[in-house]
């Protein structure tokens, strides 16, 4: 006999998805609007399966039109909830209350695993922010079939679109924010059926995420360039080889004193004969001025830093934040293609 249990689970935030509304925010370089082909309609659902240990599981994402986790009747289409169903063999019979409470225990464990799986992926890959672990409260509706199946279907409400909405992509506040397309598909379930661990330079800019949208710039500005030191360090030095250990050693005993900057600029010269600030000099002022602001939230706790360029004492407000994410995204990708692969 097939047991599956089925938990409708309602997101603390959205997962936004490219559709034929919110298209119109997505430009090309030059400023035409992007197709509608790659598109999810504005209601409806889309599942992924994949097999979760004994278990068959798929979740199904429901379409519908979430509201902003911090502002109240706002709202934006995108995934409002999710079902995830759970199906194996069992040979326990109904009647038996105790193997029957032991069996939905461990049906539920491995739904809040699933959970956190789904939204740790969409949290990280997808840039969506105030993706909260799950609790009771998330829980809808649960439902258990013997050998059947469900119909989905979900509501439309109004819809109000507004820029400040966090994570919308394509919009001043996405900050590394993408949209969940069709063509993500093979991606999506590839990512929950493997998933991979998530670097702490990735935590840490999605906590810094989700402090710029809350308004906390002082410790936006601490996660930020900490993500930066760590991304830097582990891309000239490798998590685990025996150049970071030593380095790890030479550090501690003080007889090596170099900074983030210091390797993305001199050091990247010796690695690939150029360095970070002489091919783009004014991201290299941004990520001055972030590491500058850094230094006097941690030692004087002020978000305040003297304008590499003005020499002006200026305080980091939301749009020095989000022009220092931009840079740090930059940096990242520059990283990547050019440390990571010499």
């Amino acid at each position: 006999m097939k047991v599956t249990g089925i938990y409708t689970l309602n997101l603390d935030a959205p997962i936004f998805v490219a559709n034929p509304v919110t298209h119109y925010f997505e430009h090309d370089p030059i400023g035409n609007p992007q197709p509608v082909a790659d598109c999810f309609p504005l209601i409806g659902s889309f599942p992924v399966d994949f097999s979760f240990r004994e278990f068959s599981c798929q979740v199904t994402f429901v379409l519908g039109f979430p509201g902003n986790f911090l502002q109240r009747y706002q709202t934006m289409p995108g995934v409002e909830k999710i079902k995830i169903s759970l199906s194996a063999d069992s040979d326990i019979d109904p009647a038996d209350e105790d193997k029957m409470s032991a069996l939905k225990n461990r049906y539920l464990l491995a739904m809040w695993d699933v959970s956190r799986r789904v939204l740790d992926y969409f949290r990280y890959e997808h840039g969506f922010p105030f993706l909260r672990p799950m609790n009771a409260q998330n829980i809808a509706e649960v439902s258990w079939i013997q050998d059947g199946k469900e119909s989905i279907s979900a509501t439309a409400a109004n819809a109000i679109y507004v820029d400040a909405f966090p994570g919308l992509p394509f919009s001043k506040h996405a900050l590394g924010s993408k949209p969940v397309r069709p063509s993500n598909l093979d991606a999506i379930q590839k990512g929950l059926q493997q998933p991979r661990e998530y670097d702490v330079h990735e935590q840490l800019r999605s906590q810094a995420r989700e402090a710029i949208f809350t308004e906390n710039y002082r410790l936006a500005v601490m996660l930020l360039a900490i993500a930066c030191e760590v991304k830097v360090k582990r891309t000239f030095f490798g998590a685990t080889s025996i150049t970071n250990e030593i380095f790890d050693w030479l550090s501690d005993a003080q007889k090596v004193q170099v900074s983030a900057l210091e390797l993305i600029s001199q050091g990247a010269k010796r690695v690939i004969g150029v360095g970070y600030k002489e091919q783009f000099p004014a991201m290299s002022v941004a990520l001055d001025n972030l590491f500058r602001c850094r230094n006097k939230v941690a030692h004087k706790g002020e978000h305040e830093y003297r304008d590499v360029n003005s020499q002006k004492i200026k305080v980091a407000d939301e749009q020095a934040l989000l022009e220092w994410w931009e840079a740090v995204d930059h940096l990242f990708n520059w990283l990547d293609a050019s440390i990571g692969k010499a």
